[in-house]
Order: structure tokens, then C-alpha cells, then sequence
């Protein structure tokens, strides 16, 4: 098999595909105003954060030259996109710069937007606390910082630096519902390459926001852990891992109280069901995807896909409906949608699907990396890997597409995709591959 680059894949790939949303065999249609996709440069308003250059000594140390980040304020109003070193706080009515957050060492790869408890008496009063990562490959070794930011998007005071020396933030879910902890990853590189002592295998950190120290850990998974995540009630903490097995563990006491073993591959990820009960877990080789009750460590129930779609051994990214138990799942160029609990056989159906390369390489670098529920359920975001964005109202069965022009070269690996209210209207907010925050009116 030939070697195969990014740049490359982004050169030629033109997209092309085989299914733009459908439910029950009901295509999506076209929303009103264009028929049709939107390209870069139509979208209605544009964020360009600043964007400072790396110094020469970083850049032969081998830091990436840029890396960007986005989170949304839970209420909508504020919008924080990182630029290198740099976090910088917008308003999302009239996308004004409000504060400039300095104070990494290096390049920011995670935020995480919180409403503060208890302090809103009106949506215009509300403040925020804002957890912001370091990369982890690097001298600054993933620093944390919590930041204070006022209900204007004021910057109030940086509350701490975590003394805890972490790879990186947990995947997907890392803060707990009631946003009193989180949990971070050290030691996280893979034991591949040769094991480690007992306290330098892979571990999840339990951390407390206000106070940044260590409330617990969770040792006993021995090769990289890939996801982890809270329950509903915050009382179980759920990982997948590389190790061949997931685990359960009390979130309060660190102790394991279920291993699931002998799925014969690597461990990719999972999510919490809203019933509160079951927990969806993708890994093994080969890939089997299955429901887990939280409290017994059993399977339920396990995905049944029809003979026509194989599962991809990469199926990593995940997002469960608000309300219901419906998942939907990525699945290399596709996405397939599940509901564990409606039928006997609970087969998936597919949604979407780009058309398949015959190129294996090609087929990898053209998938979908971001896919999440908004607008409380109604609507679908999905974000490919050259950066084009779709999204699709399920109730309504109505589509959009905001979509890159063929060679158009990007700088960052992954982008985001963010649903906001402005102004009485619906709009979506791309965080694009070039580096650019696209502002889209539906």
C-alpha cells in the first residue's frame, strides 16, 4: 500500500455522494432559499480569529504551526475559538471581539464553555468558566487554565493552572453534568512499543473545576485510553481502551467496579445513553458496537447492521439524541442511525453516505470527524474531513450543505461545527479548516 497525505487527499478530493440524509427511505430536501449547497464565500458574516506566528525553535521541535479549538456558552451568547497561544471570546449577536485570554505556553487543542451556577438571574447577567488545554506534546505538557468570564464576554480572572501534569483532556465528555469536575488523561501515550511501570500506565484523572486538584484516579487500563465519560448522574465513569477492554468506575472513590474483556481489538469509543441506565461501546476486532447497563457491566443488546454495510474498525465518533435513544453513529464515508431499544432485531439505518473511493487510503482521509445533535434534537451538524459542513433538520426532513471548493488548501487537521440563535434566526457556525469561523443564516 502507497503512502498517502492529507494535502493530497484535500488536492483531488472531490465530494460526491450516495445519500444527503434520509429517514425510513425519505429523502432530505433542499431547505428553502438556495436550492442547492452553498460554497466558502457566500456564507453571511465571517470570523477571522488573529493568528500569530510559531517562532523557528518551535517549529523544529516539531510543535504544529497552529492549532485551533472552538466551544459555544451552553445559553449561545459566547463563542471561544483559539488562535495558536491565544484564546479569543466573541458575542454571537453582532460577532464582536469581547476579550483576548493570554497565558499558554503553548498551542491551545481543547476548550470547554460552562454556565457558573447559581449566578444568573437573567440570560444577560449569566457568567461562564472556560477550560482551555495546552497541546500535550510539548514543554508546557497540556497545562489547564480555568478562566472567569463575565456575562459581557469580559475576561474576570484566570483561576488556576491544574498542577497536574496530563496528556489531555477526555474525548467527547470530559466535564460532569452538575460542571463541578473533570476528567483529564495522563500518561497517555500507548504501551505498544514496550510496557511500563504500574503508575506510568494510562490513567484517568478525576479533577475538581474551582480548586484544579485531584479528586480520585482510575488506574488498571494498560495501553492508551481512547474515550471516557460520565453518566447522567455523574456517578459512573465510563472508558474504552486500546487494551481490549472497557471499564466502568465509581466517579467519587476511583474503584473499577466492572472490566469488559475479550473484545479482541482495539477499543474506540462510547456515549451515555439519556435513560441513564445503558452506556453504547464501539471497539473489538472485528468492530461490534453494543448497549451496557452502567450498573451490571452486561451487554444488552448488540448493533445489527444488514449485509450490504460493513462496519469501519475506526468507529470513533458518536453523538446521542437529547431525548431519546437514538444514536448516530460514524462509520468511515457513512453515518448510520440506531435506535437500541425500538425494535427486536434493533437493526441501524444508513443516513448518509459519501461515495466510496476504491483507494482504501483515499476512502480513510474522506470521512466525517464531527457529528452532533443541536437545536435540542431537531437538527443533525456534521463536518467532514475536507471541511465541508452539513446539516439536516429531521423533523422537517429539510437539508443545507456548506461546502469547500475543490484545492482549496487548509492549515488545521480537524475543524467544528456550532447551531446558534441571532437575531430571531437560526444560523450555524463552522469552524473551517483554513483557520476561518464561517457564520451561516438557515
Amino acid at each position: 500500500m502507497g503512502c498517502y497525505s492529507h494535502k493530497q487527499f484535500l488536492e483531488e478530493f472531490e465530494l460526491s455522494l450516495d445519500a444527503e440524509f434520509e429517514w425510513d427511505g425519505v429523502a432530505a430536501e433542499w431547505a428553502p432559499g438556495k436550492e442547492g449547497p452553498r460554497s466558502w464565500g457566500e456564507e453571511d458574516a465571517c470570523i477571522e480569529p488573529d493568528r500569530p506566528v510559531q517562532a523557528d525553535t518551535e517549529a523544529r521541535r516539531g510543535h504544529i504551526e497552529m492549532a485551533s479549538a472552538a466551544a459555544l456558552s451552553p445559553d449561545g451568547r459566547l463563542f471561544a475559538v483559539s488562535s495558536n497561544k491565544i484564546i479569543e471570546i466573541y458575542d454571537t449577536d453582532d460577532l464582536s471581539r469581547r476579550a483576548t485570554l493570554i497565558g499558554h505556553d503553548s498551542n491551545v487543542c481543547n476548550l470547554y464553555f460552562m454556565n457558573d451556577k447559581g449566578t444568573a438571574t437573567t440570560a444577560k447577567s449569566a457568567t461562564y468558566t472556560l477550560l482551555s488545554q495546552g497541546y500535550e506534546y510539548s514543554d508546557d505538557n497540556g497545562k489547564m487554565h480555568t478562566w472567569r468570564i463575565e456575562s459581557d464576554g469580559s475576561l474576570s480572572k484566570d483561576l488556576c493552572v491544574s498542577p497536574i501534569p496530563i496528556d489531555k483532556m477526555a474525548d467527547s465528555a470530559p466535564v460532569s453534568h452538575d460542571e463541578k469536575k473533570y476528567l483529564l488523561i495522563e500518561h497517555g501515550e500507548t504501551t505498544q512499543h514496550g510496557m511500563r511501570a504500574a503508575d506510568e500506565l494510562p490513567q484517568i484523572v478525576v479533577v475538581d473545576i474551582d480548586t484544579g486538584k485531584e479528586q480520585c484516579r482510575l488506574m488498571g487500563h494498560k495501553d492508551a485510553i481512547m474515550w471516557a465519560g460520565w453518566s447522567l448522574d455523574d456517578k459512573i465513569i465510563a472508558s474504552a481502551c486500546w487494551d481490549e477492554t472497557y471499564r466502568l468506575w465509581d466517579s467519587e472513590t476511583g474503584e473499577c467496579r466492572h472490566v469488559i474483556d475479550g473484545t479482541g481489538g482495539q477499543n474506540w469509543a462510547g456515549i451515555f445513553l439519556p435513560d441513564g441506565k445503558h452506556v453504547v461501546l464501539s471497539g473489538g476486532q472485528p468492530v461490534k458496537v453494543g448497549v451496557y447497563d452502567i450498573y451490571t457491566g452486561c451487554e444488552v443488546i448488540t448493533l445489527n447492521s444488514p449485509a450490504e454495510i460493513r462496519l469501519d474498525h475506526w468507529m470513533r465518533y458518536f453523538t446521542v439524541h437529547p431525548t431519546r435513544n437514538l444514536v448516530v453513529l460514524q462509520n468511515a464515508r457513512t453515518l448510520l442511525a440506531w435506535e437500541p431499544f425500538a425494535s427486536p432485531d434493533s437493526q441501524m439505518q444508513q443516513i448518509f453516505a459519501m461515495t466510496k473511493d476504491t483507494d482504501p487510503l483515499k476512502n480513510h482521509y474522506g470521512a466525517i470527524f464531527t457529528i452532533k445533535w443541536a437545536d435540542e434534537g431537531r437538527k443533525l451538524l456534521a463536518q467532514g474531513s475536507d471541511s465541508t459542513t452539513f446539516v439536516w433538520d429531521m423533523e422537517k426532513g429539510q437539508k443545507w450543505r456548506f461546502q469547500r471548493p475543490k484545492g482549496r488548501e487548509l492549515s488545521i487537521h480537524e475543524g467544528d461545527v456550532f447551531f446558534v440563535r441571532r437575531d430571531g434566526s437560526e444560523w450555524v457556525l463552522s469552524l473551517d479548516q483554513d483557520g476561518k469561523v464561517r457564520c451561516w443564516k438557515l
